[in-house]
């Protein structure tokens, strides 16, 4: 693999994924037109501004943007610096949240949500806020038409006093509550009313189904406490909610009671909504309390997108500060649990097999359970489908799991035990993506909390996906840049080394027989002035070798390497480089056995082949460390083999793997030399030739290179290349 062509990704490839999100972040916030959506710098000033703020506050983008948000209130407010204190108490407590009157563009007020959350950097700094702005106006219409409606209901019943009085009312009471029904049903917030006893004595479709009826004389027919049991209630913080706090209750009390944001999971199904529940009392002739009417406000859709854009937010944040895929990976299990999942983890596809990276869990305790099973098994039990969906690059989406499921698919006693422990409800499991290339799996559980997943969570969590998917490619790119950068580094040090030494054993003779000349010393000593000339020009060509090579990776990287296919007899030539090589095999001590047989011709680059031969026996003179070599020759009517075997230290199993990449050593350079440049040009001289190579080796039983070239270029279009295994002995 040509690793350079990677190095130009890296951190700036990171920002530019981040920056392609913040657009679409933009786009997501622009179109929405049924809430008012803008941020804030840190001093209050407006800086974005949506279509829905414009629909509700009446100011065009043009007119509001730089202009302090005090000018939504009232002027008494701003008198009162209750803009500013907002901001503080967001800012302080993380979150402010009031229901109150705000001032359009033309002066009108309005009742409107607010929710004004700090946003902050990396490090914690505050860099502005942002501010949702929902229009109450008509929700607050209906539910004082609820109460005028209740209170002369309540006033009517009370007020009978005779027979005829009491059948008038009653009539006049239908009619009443019949029109009454009809606004009511047509509200999509539930509605309920209670008495003292705390008995429901009103309530409207919505607040029926959400309860899990069918109808509101269903409703209310069945006990409070019943319908108590039905359903777990959290604060917006996830804590059980104390019932005797809820709004209505404390509104029968006298109190004066806040809206308060729940979280609703019913126990049968393990539905879950969010509703922000509101009440008023009804006063009886007491003047006390005598009904409360609830307003159970759904919610829950805007509560989803709040999370998966804080989600999204927050997982973006994590993988593009770190540059190390597995601690970013962790961070980002660590940073969605709890709010997304109750377990969640994260397996990496290195080699062929999965890796894994990462864990986290509500409860701790259980981290060490779900490692040691991924130890043991590679899969949570086959409902995961982990490996499926790395193989497939396709979600899974378990909504709901039990234990029958696990029995049906675990035959083994004690993984069952082990799944069963970890108290899988719900799963998802997306491909960590990028392009269409699968680096690994997200997994993300819930237990004892018992939400159930759907489809919505499920484009959620393959967001989340694509991007760590995005973020391990980005770490990938840069360790490989790095890799490239020592290589080169070691490269350029090996290299100015090799090419040092026989430079400077080529000056030494030149000195030597520029002295013999200036003494007059030539004709007393032809034979050593020969000597000297012979070394100096083994030292020359050893220059032109290790030039040739560098001149080669730059032709073979670049594709300017052309071949020039003449008629050679490679039996003939692996001779004649035999004999070249006479004197190096005798330094060496290695005697060289050469055998052929069958038609050895074939069309080639001879300068090409001539390079390979001498290559892979220069390679067995090197590490054959003395012993015999054996070279073959043989040919048959489409390919001619050449086999070249040493018996000397062989190659390390763990450097199989790099044996014909350029740069790779698998020997130390200071004992055997070389640029780590030879076996990688014989691949690609092969290669361009149509041809193969490959090799046999292991640690103190030599080597064995076989090269097989076709005979000619009509069968090199469809010959197998091999050998692309990586270059540590060159």
């Amino acid at each position: 693999m040509d690793r350079p062509r990677t190095v130009a990704r890296g951190k700036t490839s990171i920002v530019g994924e981040a920056s392609s999100r913040v657009d679409e972040y933009r786009l997501l916030i622009e179109s929405v037109q049924d809430y008012a959506i803008f941020f804030l710098d840190p001093e209050g000033r407006v800086t974005t501004w949506n279509r829905g703020a414009e629909r509700i506050n009446g100011y065009r983008a043009d007119e509001i943007v730089g202009r302090h948000f005090s000018c939504f209130h009232q002027r008494h407010e701003v008198a009162a610096g209750k803009p500013l204190e907002e901001l503080r108490i967001a800012a302080e407590t993380g979150r402010f949240e009031e229901e109150a009157r705000r001032v359009r563009k033309d002066g009108t007020l309005f009742w409107a949500n607010v929710l004004i959350s700090p946003l902050r950097g990396p490090t914690g700094e505050l860099r502005g806020f942002g501010n949702v702005t929902h229009d109450l106006t008509n929700q607050k219409k209906a539910e004082e038409t609820a109460r005028e409606l209740i209170r002369e209901q309540a006033a009517r019943t009370t007020a009978e006093e005779s027979k005829v009085r009491l059948r008038e009312s009653e009539d006049r009471y239908r009619k009443l509550s019949r029109r009454l029904e009809v606004i009511l049903e047509g509200v999509v917030d539930g509605i309920t009313v209670q008495d003292q006893a705390g008995k429901i004595v009103f309530a409207n479709g919505a607040a029926a189904r959400s309860r899990g009826f069918d109808t509101a004389e269903a409703l209310m027919a069945t006990p409070v406490e019943r319908i108590a049991l039905k359903f777990d209630v959290f604060d917006e913080r996830g804590r059980p909610f104390d019932l005797a706090k809820l709004p209505g209750r404390l509104a029968l009390a006298g109190l004066d009671p806040e809206p308060v944001l729940l979280r609703v999971r019913d126990r049968s199904t393990a539905i879950e909504w969010w509703s922000l529940v509101r009440a008023s009392a009804v006063p009886g002739e007491n003047g006390r309390p005598e009904l409360a009417v609830s307003i159970w406000h759904d919610v829950t859709s805007r509560r989803r997108e709040e999370t998966a854009v804080r989600s999204l937010a927050r997982a973006t944040a994590v993988l593009s500060q770190s540059l190390d895929s597995d601690r970013a990976l962790a961070e980002l299990t660590a940073t969605l649990v709890p709010e997304l999942a109750d377990w969640c983890s994260v397996d990496i596809l290195e080699d062929g097999n999965l890796r894994h990276v990462s864990v986290a869990n509500v409860d701790p305790r259980k981290v060490e359970t779900v490692t040691a099973l991924r130890r043991s098994h590679s899969e949570l039990g086959p409902a995961s489908g982990i490996r499926e969906v790395v193989r497939t690059g396709r979600s899974k989406l378990h909504s709901e799991i039990s234990d029958v499921d696990f029995e049906r698919a675990i035959s083994d006693a004690e993984e069952l035990s082990a799944v069963r422990a970890l108290q899988l409800r719900s799963l998802i499991v997306v491909p960590l993506k990028t392009r269409e290339r699968t680096l690994g799996a997200l997994t993300l559980a819930t237990t004892l909390s018992g939400r159930r997943y759907d489809e919505r969570d499920l484009a959620l969590a393959e967001e989340l996906g694509r991007r760590a998917g995005i973020a391990i490619e980005n770490a990938r790119h840069y360790r490989d840049a790095q890799r490239a950068i020592k290589l080169r580094d070691e490269f350029l040090s090996i290299a100015g080394h090799e090419l040092r030494t026989p430079l400077t054993a080529l000056d030494l003779q030149l000195q030597s027989l520029l002295l013999a000349f200036t003494r007059g010393r030539i004709g007393d000593d032809s034979k050593r002035l020969e000597e000297r000339l012979r070394k100096t020009i083994a030292h020359s060509r050893r220059l032109g070798r290790l030039v040739n090579e560098l001149l080669d990776v730059a032709k073979i990287s670049s594709g300017r390497l052309v071949l020039e296919p003449e008629k050679v007899d490679m039996a003939r030539l692996v001779e004649e480089i035999i004999e070249r090589h006479a004197s190096e095999l005798a330094r060496a001590g290695s005697v060289i056995s050469f055998e052929t047989g069958g038609p050895t011709i074939g069309e080639w680059d001879a300068s090409r082949l001539d390079q390979v031969i001498s290559n892979l026996l220069s390679n067995a003179i090197k590490y054959g460390a003395g012993k015999p070599i054996d070279v073959r020759v043989f040919g048959t009517t489409e390919t001619v083999t050449l086999s070249v075997r040493d018996r000397g230290i062989g190659i390390p199993p763990e450097y199989h793997s790099k044996v014909f990449e350029r740069f790779e050593r698998g020997v130390s350079e200071r004992n055997y030399g070389g640029l780590g440049l030879g076996l990688w040009i014989v691949r690609e001289n092969i290669q361009a030739h149509g041809g193969s190579v490959r090799f046999e080796s292991a640690p103190e039983c030599g080597s064995t290179f076989i090269v097989v070239l076709p005979i000619s270029p009509a069968q090199r279009d469809d010959a197998p290349v091999h050998g692309t295994a990586p270059s540590a002995l060159a």
